[in-house]
């Protein structure tokens, strides 16, 4: 008993599989189907879907045979897409990870199911003949999961492999709206877009710093003559905190100098500067601080004893 030659044909477009419903339209009855897997001539992979040829499902397939089974909408995602796109960033392999539109809610064994809006043309990619979410998307998805501290070489690592333009991935966070972990990527991403700059960090510092107040802003100081503005500083313990934007210092070679300068001639003065850059998360900003403000307090401590 032969498969009729147009289901060979669906088949190579497909990853060797085929939709129960395909096979119908060819002609394929159920008693032929069954015939044809109780001969190993082809393989039910997930309800719905069959693959052509004798033995197991790759691990492709397989993945493959989650979205055709999910139906109309669906695609690959998160640690699935990951992989499928070649991201350089390690996930755990857990199974299948399909995206579905909402509100379908289809029940799938062995799939992690998640569910999203409506798709934008930037959200989704073919790949090998099946339906994934697009190499920005799939980053935005899987941020959550990715070490903070590897994120912005992941971020820098796929725009070198042509995975995503920084327009794009803005483009695809501004999208998908707020959500936990964005924030670190969407300041990384308008950092090496040039729009974050200076004023955008500060706003955010001043936020994540608020359990230190009281602090002062804008702070002025003279030292050796030349007079200094420190973003934030504590001037009763002699710590400053220096928002330092990409976007400016990156390109004006007389803004890097004048920081340097002033670094160095706060640090003669008995200064501690500590350097925040978007890079870093709220949990960093305020450990890096509060680590500066408390060898201070230590430092006068062990000034009064002696």
């Amino acid at each position: 008993m032969r498969l009729p030659a147009e289901v060979h044909s669906l088949a190579d477009q497909q990853n060797g599989l085929v939709t129960v419903t395909q096979l119908r339209s060819a002609g394929v009855t159920w008693k032929h189907q069954a015939r044809l897997i109780a001969d190993l001539l082809v393989v039910a992979v997930r309800p719905g879907v069959i693959k052509v040829g004798p033995g197991p499902a790759s691990s492709w397939q397989a993945a493959a045979a989650a979205v055709m089974s999910a139906g109309s909408g669906a695609a690959l995602s998160h640690s699935s897409a990951a992989r499928a796109h070649h991201l350089p960033v390690a996930l755990s392999d857990s199974g299948p990870e399909v995206t579905v539109e909402v509100p379908r809610h289809p029940r799938l064994d062995g799939v992690h199911l998640h569910r999203t809006g409506r798709w934008a043309p930037g959200d989704l990619s073919l790949l090998r003949g099946v339906t994934t979410t697009s190499p920005a998307r799939t980053l935005v998805d899987i941020v959550p999961r990715v070490p903070p501290t590897y994120l912005a070489r992941l971020l820098d690592e796929g725009s070198v492999q042509g995975l995503w333009t920084w327009p794009l991935l803005m483009e695809v966070i501004r999208r998908v709206g707020p959500r936990p972990s964005i924030d670190t990527v969407r300041g990384l991403v308008a950092d090496r877009l040039g729009l974050a700059g200076d004023v955008g960090l500060e706003v955010r510092v001043l936020r994540t710093l608020e359990p230190f107040r009281p602090f002062q802003v804008h702070h002025r100081i003279t030292v050796n003559g030349s007079l200094y503005e420190l973003d934030v500083a504590w001037p009763e313990h002699l710590v400053a905190a220096e928002c330092d934007g990409w976007a400016v210092r990156s390109r004006s070679r007389t803004k890097f100098d004048h920081d340097r300068r002033k670094g160095n001639e706060l640090m003669a003065a008995g200064w501690t500067v500590v350097h925040i850059t978007s890079a870093m998360t709220d949990g960093e900003i305020q450990s890096v601080v509060f680590r500066a403000l408390l060898a201070a307090a230590a430092g006068r401590g062990a000034a009064a004893r002696a």
